[in-house]
């Protein structure tokens, strides 16, 4: 429900484009008229109001004929996109389906009595955040602490999980991850492959809170090793395979020692997938 104004909203600005791809070209003054004798079309130019004839069109004069058939259709598209975006903005104006995820913080002591329907993006990303899971440990004393006090492996994560905080986007840090994987490797056989169930523990777990949807987000550290860039592209398969599809809910950063992560990329990852 609460994705229906960003749709409409998108419906929307696809509409102003349709309105401004229509060419704005001279036409010639009046319309067409189509009449059909004895099974073949007959062209009429209609410019004098009250006449229902008009004047005829030899078939000679195809540039006459397409430029009145343009107009029309045009004129018709745009009358037609035009009452849509009146009725969009129309429904838009009375629609604030917000009042009712608003309705519950503003209940006060009640508040704690209730269990909403529907909670805020904020409530929603807190029970998200407050969700208990089990990361991986961290052998040793390390000195890679996040800004809000978390152990990490290395710097880039370190630059991930800052960035991710910085711009208020709920994460979790190496948070299991079922994957179902097939015990065959052999992608083209038309056979029933058996499935079993392997843990992966992906760097990130990260919630965009304005469409409720989690990403997954991996990075690679080591890119200029073989056997550890061979092993990142398997799992990158492997997650693909589960549906975890890149720009859509997964987000692959990679480094090698010549080429070190970019805080600035990082940053404009997260931007343009979680917020």
């Amino acid at each position: 429900m609460f994705n229906i104004k960003e749709n409409l909203d998108s419906i929307n600005n696809q509409i102003t484009k349709l309105l401004q791809h229509i060419p704005k070209v001279e036409h010639e003054p009046g319309t067409l008229r189509v009449a059909i004798n004895k099974g073949c079309p007959q062209f009429y130019h209609m410019t004098q109001k009250g006449d229902t004839n008009g004047k005829y069109i030899p078939k000679s004069n195809v540039e006459l004929i397409k430029s009145l058939a343009q107009k029309d259709y045009n004129e018709k598209c745009q009358r037609i996109l035009k009452n849509l975006q009146k009725q969009i903005n129309a429904f838009l104006r009375k629609f604030h389906p917000e009042e009712i995820s608003a309705l519950h913080t503003k209940l006060g002591v009640r508040r704690d009595f209730i269990t909403p329907l529907i909670f805020t993006d904020d409530e929603f990303a807190a029970q998200w955040q407050a969700t208990p899971y089990a990361g991986k440990s961290i052998s040793g004393s390390t000195q890679l602490i996040t800004s809000r006090g978390e152990h990490v492996r290395s710097k880039s994560e370190c630059i991930i999980a800052d960035t991710l905080t910085r711009l208020n986007i709920p994460f979790r840090y190496e948070a299991p991850l079922k994957i179902n994987i097939s015990d065959s490797p052999d992608t083209k056989s038309k056979r029933n492959t058996a499935k079993h169930a392997v843990t992966f523990h992906p760097d990130f777990t990260c919630l965009n809170k304005r469409t409720r949807q989690e990403f997954i987000w991996e990075h690679f550290g080591m890119m200029d090793k073989p056997d550890y860039a061979h092993n990142a592209v398997e799992k990158e398969r492997i997650y693909t395979s589960a549906g975890f599809i890149p720009g859509v809910n997964f987000i692959a950063t990679t480094e090698t020692n010549d080429i070190p992560l970019n805080s600035k990329h990082v940053e404009q990852l997260a931007k343009q997938l979680l917020l």
